[in-house]
């Protein structure tokens, strides 16, 4: 009887152990499939298959509702021979930058929940500007350093390009100069070619491995084209400087104009045709669209200031024309001044000289013979014009000094024309200035005594 009862038991335990088993089967079968599909039904529950005992199914989810803690995510199979125990119990685990885990459906193990789908967004781009900044300005373009007067120096930089540059621009750049001899050497001068340029830099020894650094200053002026300029360093001892090369391009996209600035005439009261003068601006590759003039305006200078005006006029798309009007409400005597503007993003400039006049009117306003030789005959000519249409007579015409020589023409329409003439004594040598003053006294009561200035260069025998 002991033995029948020891049967039925090994047939009982092994009866358990084939469920067990079965159940094991199942929820790997279920899981499969979970996974595959991914399906719900309309109860938003995953299909499952109603496999084992409620007492089956609280082994493998650790509750009898499915509340509990989620079981592992492989099911551990039961050890053969030994009394069944429930799946050990594992604690939630939650990704970085991932949701938390949903919620496990009643009667159904963690395994076989699919977990949410995970949405990663970039973050949205920083809304741009409604203006954008302009660029910055380019700095000058210095090139390495150069090792000059046989290695006893390093300069830097051996050369700057300033790039495009407009009428009237200010900048400055940094010299480094480095001692690489194994002496002391003397700096006694760092002296630009150019007035426009000004050198900030202490003469004295710089002894071996010892660097000094300056400034040089730079107004460009006002030219079209390139710029060429240099900054020697003397050294004692050295028979030539060291040079740093300075380059830049004057409104590199205009064409040079064929006059670099306006003159303008006058009379008091009214205007004349020379009253107006104009400068056209072309551009050096053919564009689509017109040529970009902004901030365009005149300044008088002195007695001119308020009396002249400045206007723009498109010819074509490549080139436009700048008119510069004289008032007649300008004052009686010179006439200075300049028009203002940004061309293509550059400065632009156009200096405006000239006369108002009463009575009578000088033209030009000078005798100017340039450069001029010993042995090769020159005159230059100047009309004596009258405003208001009276005559009138020259009384007396006198030299100051006795540079030239002065003949007096009747002019057609009245007025004279005066022809003068470079003489003897000649400066003493070739390379030297003449100046001088043509002194003129008339019988009109507007205009009785005015002088006209004579300058020019003696070159010497050609």
């Amino acid at each position: 009887m002991c033995q029948d009862f020891i049967g039925e038991s090994e047939v009982g335990v092994a009866s358990e152990r084939v469920r067990q088993l079965a159940a094991f089967i199942a929820a790997g079968f279920l899981a499969a499939i979970v996974g595959c599909t991914g399906e719900e039904n309309s109860h938003g529950i995953q299909a499952t298959a109603d496999t084992g005992s409620a007492e089956d199914r609280v082994r493998s989810t650790g509750s009898a509702n499915g509340a509990g803690k989620p079981a592992s995510a492989t099911p551990a199979m039961p050890a053969i021979g030994s009394a069944a125990a429930p799946a050990p119990e594992s604690g939630p685990v939650t990704a970085v930058d991932q949701p938390a885990p949903r919620a496990v459906p009643r009667g159904v193990s963690a395994a076989t929940v699919a977990p949410a789908p995970t949405e990663t967004r970039d973050p949205a781009p920083a809304p741009a500007p409604a203006n954008p900044p302009s660029p910055p300005a380019q700095p000058a373009k210095s090139a390495a350093t150069g090792i000059v007067l046989g290695g006893a120096l390093a300069v830097t930089p051996i050369h700057v390009d300033f790039g495009p540059v407009g009428h009237d621009q200010k900048d400055e750049f940094t010299i480094t100069i480095l001692n690489r001899s194994d002496g002391p050497l003397e700096i006694t001068d760092v002296k630009p070619n150019c007035g426009c340029m000004e050198a900030k830099f202490a003469a004295g020894v710089l002894e071996p491995g010892a660097s000094r650094q300056g400034t040089v200053k730079i107004g460009f002026g006002r030219s079209f084209g390139s710029f060429h300029k240099k900054v020697a360093i003397h050294v004692a001892g050295k028979p030539a400087p060291a040079e740093i090369g300075v380059t830049a391009q004057f409104h590199p996209n205009l064409q040079r104009p064929d006059k670099n600035s306006v003159e303008l005439a006058g009379i008091l009261g009214r205007t004349i045709p020379e009253s107006t003068g104009e400068l056209v601006l072309r551009r050096k590759t053919p564009g689509t669209t017109p040529i970009r003039v902004e901030n365009l305006r005149v300044e008088g200078i002195k007695g001119s200031l308020g009396h002249l005006a400045v206007e723009l006029q498109p010819v074509d798309a490549n080139s436009v024309k700048l008119i510069v009007r004289l008032l007649p409400s300008h004052p009686v005597g010179q006439v200075t001044g300049k028009a203002l503007a940004t061309v293509e993003g550059l400065g632009f400039q156009l200096p405006i000289s000239g006369n108002v006049y009463q009575g009578i009117r000088t033209k030009p306003d000078y005798f100017q013979f340039d450069q001029f030789f010993e042995n090769v005959p020159v005159t230059r000519r100047v009309e004596l014009i009258p405003c208001d249409e009276r005559d009138f007579k020259i009384v007396d015409i006198g030299v100051e000094p006795p540079v030239v020589s002065v003949e007096v023409l009747p002019r057609d329409g009245g007025g004279y024309v005066l022809v003068a003439r470079p003489i003897a004594p000649f400066p003493a040598r070739a390379n030297m200035p003449i100046k001088g003053s043509v002194n003129i006294e008339t019988d009109h009561p507007q205009k009785a005594v005015f002088g006209l200035r004579v300058m020019g260069v003696f070159r010497g025998k050609k």
